[in-house]
């Protein structure tokens, strides 16, 4: 059943994009982390990054396939936003709590 004021994409490639994005994102964090010889005591800050990456997708999907009204959608929709910039931020200061 289709929600009145939503609009669902027709076109397949817009349902698809988004997951090729998230993979290249979360691929290119793994292989960060492998080229520099890093790992999660020694660079706590892509630890971060990664862990902020799957929640950014987690609150994605919670925003176009789990929420039921317009106010859960907003609630996805800024939550993914913030974990995106949560990621800019650790990633420019090399730091998981930026102040």
């Amino acid at each position: 059943m289709q929600e009145v004021g939503v609009v669902y994409p027709k076109r397949k490639w817009i349902n698809i994009v988004p997951h090729i994005v998230d993979t290249v994102l979360l691929i290119t964090g793994i292989w960060q982390a492998v080229q520099l010889n890093l790992n999660p005591t020694v660079a706590p800050w892509l630890t971060a990054k990664i862990i902020a990456l799957f929640f950014y997708v987690g609150a994605g999907i919670y925003a176009f396939r789990l929420a039921k009204n317009k106010s859960q959608r907003t609630i996805g929709f800024v939550l993914a936003i913030l974990s995106f910039f949560y990621i800019v931020v650790v990633a420019v200061y090399k730091n998981p709590i930026p102040v």
